[in-house]
């Protein structure tokens, strides 16, 4: 299972069928899962108008108790196989940006779709799409 996660997750992944469907709702975003050594990637996203990198972390992946992990310095996210997908969420939601982090994500062979949002203690948004979730499709070389 680790070993199939981790072959889907590494590569590079863009959103512009999304972002040409939708360009008031979503801005053309280019992500990148870069293996760096073993099982720890580098994740960086840059909008591809300018080339301007907004987010970068280290991500290391692991699998215990049947499920996987991406650990990474924010709140960690725990995937589950389902059919041909593997879904996730962070179960610790930190405090991020005036709200609390909740993170959801669903990687499939071609497909990484991902939504960050932020809410109050009384469950309310703060910050975050709006529209739902970032759909980015994996590009081959």
């Amino acid at each position: 299972m680790l070993e199939e996660f981790l072959e889907w997750f590494e590569g590079e992944y863009n959103n512009w069928g999304q972002a040409s469907s939708w360009p008031s709702y979503y801005a053309h975003v280019l992500l990148t899962h870069e293996r760096t050594e073993g099982t720890k990637f580098l994740s960086h996203q840059r909008y591809k108008y300018n080339n301007e990198e907004y987010r970068r972390k280290e991500i290391e992946i692991i699998e215990r108790d049947g499920e996987i992990i991406a650990l990474n310095p924010v709140a960690d996210i725990h995937f589950i196989k389902d059919g041909d997908k593997y879904i996730g969420r962070n179960f610790k939601s930190p405090w991020v940006n005036g709200g609390y982090l909740r993170s959801e994500a669903i990687l499939e062979k071609d497909k990484y779709t991902v939504v960050d949002r932020g809410y109050d203690k009384d469950g309310k948004q703060t910050w975050g799409s709006r529209y739902g979730p970032f759909i980015f499709d994996k590009a081959y070389k």
